[in-house]
């Protein structure tokens, strides 16, 4: 799941590589209703091919602008996927909750 560290919502660009094509663009969103009056979606998510997936591990490709993420389930399978890393920050990235 990839979510806006913002507000919690939908990612202003596609996180995945939906068309298999190693770029990200307009190709990778979903119109689910195919009026073309309507914008498309950005994926968020994808089911998972191994199961129960744990965390998973990420490989850095920023020479290519790519995130190769594997994921190993509770099938015992390892799956990959690219992944479009969006703006690229150096360094720990975190936040603290404000109560």
């Amino acid at each position: 799941m990839e979510l806006s560290a913002n507000n919690g919502g939908e990612l202003p660009f596609s996180p995945f590589d939906v068309n298999a094509d190693r770029e990200f663009g307009t190709d990778d969103a979903f119109d689910d209703d195919g009026d073309a009056t309507t914008a498309a979606i950005n994926a968020g998510g994808r089911k998972s091919k191994v199961g129960i997936a744990p965390t998973p591990g990420i490989l850095s490709m920023p020479q290519e602008k790519l995130e190769q993420k594997y994921l190993s389930g509770s099938t015992g399978r390892i799956d990959s996927f690219l992944e479009n890393p969006g703006a690229s920050k150096v360094g720990r990235q975190s936040w603290r909750e404000l109560k």
